[in-house]
Formats: structure tokens, sequence, C-alpha cells
């Protein structure tokens, strides 16, 4: 991981807590998208919502079609690096974790962008909780299939699960 890609796991694990630590458990995804996204401009992070990844298709005659429209929930540049972040209202959980990794593996394999990092964002539904960043992959793991998640609680990094990507 690089200082840039560290200081901004840093960055958005504080952001992340604190919006967690204001709003509290339970609450449904789009609410912990709107105070994230308030939250990441207020910290100076430039953010697209909703980043649409249109997804093509060739036929076997040769033909290309666009079959549908994936959508990121956020695509945030900080220090000339572009981050997709992906968000979710449930616990990090190994299986939660992996079908995180599914879909943000998916949108990269889509993209035309090139990210420097690639994070879920958990807000768990447990009182007993606490928010995390799970770093999906890292620009060094883009040409491999495995892939370490590492989960951030309040600062104290550790990697705890590992899962092969189709």
């Amino acid at each position: 991981m690089s200082e840039g890609e560290a200081s901004v796991l840093t960055e958005l694990t504080e952001i992340v807590n604190f919006v967690y630590d204001q709003l509290g458990p339970t609450h449904l995804e789009s609410i912990y998208m709107g105070a994230l996204g308030r939250e990441l401009e207020a910290n100076g992070f430039e953010l697209e919502r909703q980043s649409p990844i249109p997804v093509w298709f060739t036929t076997s005659l040769g033909k290309r079609h666009h079959i549908t429209t994936l959508y990121a929930d956020f695509v945030v540049r900080r220090y000339r690096q572009t981050y997709l972040l992906e968000t979710k209202a449930i616990n990090p959980t190994a299986a939660n974790i992996e079908a995180t990794q599914r879909q943000v593996n998916a949108y990269v394999r889509f993209s035309d962008e090139v990210y420097n990092g690639c994070y879920g964002l958990f807000f768990p539904k447990s009182i007993d909780k606490e928010a995390s960043v799970v770093s999906m992959f890292s620009i060094e793991e883009y040409d491999t299939i495995e892939v370490c998640a590492d989960v951030s609680y309040r600062g104290k990094t550790e990697s705890n699960y590992s899962a092969a990507l189709d």
C-alpha cells in the first residue's frame, strides 16, 4: 500500500467512524450514503455519487451492445488519485465482504477508470459493532485473483479475510 493510499485509508476510516458515531446503527444504506457524501465533501474529497459504469456485450457476429449500467456508490478523488467506494449497511462478515468484493470486482472489470484503491464501507446493523473500512484490493492486486481484505476499526488494521474472485 502506497503512502498516499494509506493516508486516504486513514482519512476514510475517520470519516466513516464519524458518520457512524453521529447516526448510530440500524439505518438504511441511503442515509449513511447521504451523510457520508456530505462529510467526504466537507473533508476536501472530490466525489461523484452513483457513478455510472456502462456494461457492453459483443455478440458472436461482432456487434457491440450496451446491456446495462452499474452504479458505484462513490468515486472519489484525493491527491490526484481515484478511489471507488461501495457503502453497505450490513455487518462486515466474511460472506458480506466476499459479496462486496465480487460487486466491486465487476465495477473495476467494466470501468474505463483506473482506481488507486477500492473500499467497502460497512455500517453495521448491530449496536455492539463498529463501522469499518475494508480494502477490497489495492492497485498492485488488479492482475491477481486473490484478494485480501484489510479491515480497519478505529485506526487499527488487521488482515482477517481472503477470498478468490472469479
